[in-house]
């Protein structure tokens, strides 16, 4: 296996694809922090978030191993930083920022697509 293997893999679009669902809570989520960020810094503090919710739209038309890997690995690593973060506003404002991460990688990992050989070019 070769590193060119590994980035076709990557990027090529998946016969067994996550469903396009899976991506909603996820572009939910984003439009939500990119709403929260355009009232506190317009643009420059809606601009990632506006990227997640494109790579969210077009991972729901051309799914990838690789825009999973990053939408799931953002969404998992958010989750864990508020659980593991010490509270600062109101157990509400935990819980619903912690179901933000969770629920997006909730949903991408249930809907995994159970693969022969994954790894598979071609």
């Amino acid at each position: 296996m070769t590193v060119q293997n590994v980035l076709k893999a990557a990027v090529q679009r998946r016969p067994y694809a996550v469903r396009w669902w899976a991506y909603l809570p996820a572009a939910l989520v984003s439009i939500f922090f990119a709403l929260m960020g355009w009232g506190e810094g317009g643009l420059s503090g809606a601009g990632l978030y506006i990227l997640l919710l494109l790579v969210c739209l077009t991972q729901s038309v051309y799914p990838t191993r690789l825009g999973w890997v990053l939408l799931f690995g953002l969404f998992s690593a958010y989750a864990v930083a508020v659980a593991v973060t010490e509270r600062n506003g109101t157990l509400t404002d935990y819980v619903v920022f912690l179901l933000c991460g969770a629920v997006p990688a909730a949903a991408l990992l249930f809907a995994w697509p159970k693969e022969k050989n994954p790894l598979r070019v071609g």
